[in-house]
């Protein structure tokens, strides 16, 4: 019987537990969009204003890490939060994710351009 339950606690632990990513644990509500922050991110401002019965909220940040890499980072995020209408543009110095939730008035857009310590981040939510 020892043996049983022992078994059932591996097999729960190695097949049906995840284990906790250090990207998911802290999150941030920008708007009504809940995001991880990314790791090692320093924070520059938050700011959120009503305009035309809508308001926008903006996080921005630096980080150490290239502009493409935390793009990156977010690409995935935004799928799987359930946004649609997916736009992606890069270049060199950096890029723009835009998406719009699905079943409701949010979009979100996420800049990143490359700095000389790595990069400047600005992510902006609007909500209707």
């Amino acid at each position: 019987m020892f043996l049983v339950i022992l078994l059932a606690i591996w097999t729960y632990v190695h097949f049906w537990t995840v284990p906790e990513r250090p990207e998911d644990s802290t999150l941030i509500s920008i708007g009504s969009v809940w995001l991880p922050v990314y790791p090692g991110a320093i924070t520059e401002a938050t700011a959120s204003n009503e305009r035309d019965h809508a308001l926008e909220s903006t996080f921005r940040f630096r980080s150490k890490d290239a502009a493409s890499k935390v793009l990156s980072f977010y690409a995935p995020k935004l799928r799987t939060a359930r946004f649609q209408s997916y736009l992606s543009h890069r270049n060199a110095s950096g890029g723009m994710l835009q998406a719009s939730a699905a079943g409701r008035d949010t979009k979100i857009v996420i800049t990143a351009q490359s700095s000389a310590e790595g990069s400047e981040v600005q992510i902006t939510t609007i909500d209707r």
